[in-house]
């Protein structure tokens, strides 16, 4: 690894790492991180500059609720994008016998 690497540890009664995590993403926060860095042809953020971040931390009830969510959501997507795989490995088989001329319409038609 060519530069060092912070381990963020929360207290879990104040902030809900998801939350952070989150909060980090966000293209507005990312924004104001990235002014901070320094360096030449590396940046970094020192652990002076990441101590200093401000995190708008909402009451945890809030946070742990929000966390809920995103893991209810990336479940959702988790379950769409496998039904997506099933439906194009099921068009693709459709196909190959309607190319093959091993599928009618009648056969269609019953299902």
């Amino acid at each position: 690894m060519l530069s060092s690497l912070a381990l963020l540890k929360v207290d879990k009664i104040l902030l809900n790492s998801e939350y952070l995590v989150s909060w980090l993403n966000n293209p507005n926060a990312k924004s104001s991180i990235l002014k901070k860095m320094a360096g030449g042809a590396i940046k970094r953020l020192t652990l002076t500059k990441i101590n200093a971040l401000p995190i708008l931390v909402p009451p945890i009830e809030l946070q742990t609720q929000f966390a809920h969510i995103v893991e209810k959501t990336e479940s959702l997507k988790t379950e769409y994008k496998q039904s997506l795989q099933e439906l194009e490995n099921l068009y693709g088989s459709l196909s190959q016998k309607a190319f093959r001329g091993e599928l009618s319409v009648k056969q269609l038609l019953k299902a």
